[in-house]
């Protein structure tokens, strides 16, 4: 390993607790989507809208939470919606 400071990689794998599969994670969130991503992304939940309309309060409320989105109703019927980066528990290559 470098230990050259310029070398930010070297550094970061040697910090302590640093975790490549969340780095991992990060960057596959931060690549930009091909038109043809966004086509499946958009087919795959055609369906969310309905589903989510129709379901209970709160179960609307964890699948908002689990994809790191926030709704703030205003009373002059507007809203703001926030995204952040959504994590899961899966590990890449299947964890151990």
């Amino acid at each position: 390993m470098s230990t050259d400071p310029g070398n930010s990689t070297a550094l970061e794998a040697a910090r302590p607790g640093h975790d490549p599969t969340a780095q991992a994670r990060l960057d596959a969130a931060r690549h930009r989507l091909t038109t043809e991503e966004v086509r499946t992304l958009v087919d795959q939940l055609k369906g969310i809208v309905s589903t989510l309309d129709n379901t209970d309060p709160e179960h609307r409320r964890a699948v908002y939470q689990q994809l790191n989105v926030t709704i703030v109703y205003h009373n002059d019927r507007r809203l703001r919606v926030t995204a952040g980066v959504a994590c899961t528990d899966a590990c890449v290559g299947g964890g151990t």
